[in-house]
């Protein structure tokens, strides 16, 4: 979700910041996003701009954001600063994105050094039991 936020929001920054008409800058993002219901919702708030309501209003009734990023799409709207309050939301879930996929790495590493050792345990199990097997046979032939 943060990640689609974020990629939502950079886009909708940077094609604010290239002159884009709005509307069509809700086009454009729709189909970055690659998330289908982002795609239905961006599209929702298109149709609500379109219709002459607030940028605040239509990313409310989205629901896609959290009330801190509604304010803070509500300070850019009041200061006619919408895109660095927009381009500021994507850095706060890049960075939120980033730590999150760290910190999984760091839960995941011991798993995955405790399954290995497994695995070449297995595989080792494999080559010596038979070699083991072989030498009892050797020392003892009268026990076949």
């Amino acid at each position: 979700m943060k990640a689609t936020v974020a990629r939502f929001c950079r886009s909708f920054a940077i094609a604010g910041k290239s002159g884009v008409p709005i509307v069509q800058a809700f086009l454009l993002v729709s189909r970055v996003v690659d998330n289908a219901y982002y795609e239905d919702r961006i599209l929702q708030m298109r149709r609500g701009v379109e219709r002459g309501e607030t940028l605040r209003r239509v990313a409310r009734t989205a629901g896609i954001f959290t009330p801190i990023e509604l304010q803070m799409i509500a300070v850019g709207e009041s200061t006619g600063d919408v895109n660095s309050m927009v381009e500021q939301i994507a850095l706060m879930y890049q960075e939120d994105v980033e730590y999150d996929v760290g910190r999984l790495s760091e839960t995941i590493e011991p798993l995955l050094l405790a399954l290995m050792g497994v695995l070449v345990g297995t595989l080792l199990l494999g080559i010596f039991m038979p070699l083991w097997d072989l030498g009892q046979a050797t020392l003892h032939p009268n026990q076949l």
